[in-house]
């Protein structure tokens, strides 16, 4: 139990907040969610205590998975044929504190009309490449429902992160501009980084958002609580052996 508790992710954890937007209830016009998304993300942002806020479509350990099938043009024999997906917008590895280790990060001009483009994880780059530069090699995420066959190019390298669960080996991840993202609506997830404790932080986002507009629906998972809860098991033995160990030298 301590050992999970105390276990290095891949990401800063003190102060890291997810929120689930739903901007449903707007009924907005699907030319202006876009814009919308961004005026919700502009105000997260302007909250004091908070340091940054991004666009994410995983919420980190909350035990969820999503993976694409795919593959890499002239590295088929080492190259693994899945990875994990996570489409994010810019900002999200520093409100993450996932560090770039080489190449670059998103930003405004990775859009759904501009070039397809990733930035993969440590174990996706060892596994696909070896001890080669991933940058600039080339990845085919293949056809899926709701998912049409792209081909992206490597723009970045990130250190590597836990998933979905603690208990889990690090997967190979693809990162890929929110923006790239073929299934967006009015619903979406952001992460959010505060310096404040959780709890200020949710109560000064939701009403930064009712004063933006009442009919946005939003919910948060302090990334906290949300480790504490799937680890109910090991915090249940870590006690019952705890109790035992003192009962057992209470009767020696």
């Amino acid at each position: 139990f301590r050992n999970l508790t105390t276990l290095d992710p891949g990401f800063r954890r003190d102060g890291l907040i997810f929120a689930d937007v739903n901007l449903g209830s707007l009924q907005p016009e699907r030319s202006r969610v876009r814009a919308l998304q961004q005026d919700v993300m502009a105000r997260m942002r302007a909250v004091p205590g908070i340091t940054g806020a991004a666009m994410t479509s995983h919420i980190a350990l909350q035990g969820m998975n999503w993976m694409l099938r795919m593959r890499v043009p002239g590295y088929e024999a080492s190259a693994p044929d899945w990875s994990q997906y996570t489409w994010v917008s810019p900002g999200y590895f520093q409100t993450m504190g996932i560090p770039l280790l080489r190449g670059r990060a998103f930003d405004d001009h990775d859009t759904d009309t501009s070039r397809g483009v990733l930035v993969v994880n440590e174990t996706f780059a060892r596994k696909a490449f070896g001890t080669e530069d991933p940058i600039g090699k080339t990845i085919v995420s293949l056809a899926e429902p709701g998912y049409d066959e792209k081909t992206y190019a490597i723009v970045g390298l990130v250190g590597d992160t836990k998933y979905a669960d603690l208990r889990d080996e690090i997967p190979p991840i693809a990162y890929v501009p929110e923006l790239q993202n073929p299934r967006w609506g009015p619903r979406f997830r952001a992460v959010i980084r505060a310096a404040v404790p959780e709890g200020d932080a949710v109560s000064a986002v939701r009403a930064e958002l009712t004063r933006m507009n009442p009919g946005i629906q939003v919910s948060f998972d302090v990334l906290r609580a949300l480790v504490g809860d799937r680890l109910v098991r090991e915090r249940t033995l870590a006690w019952l052996a705890g109790f035992f160990g003192v009962l057992a030298a209470l009767l020696t």
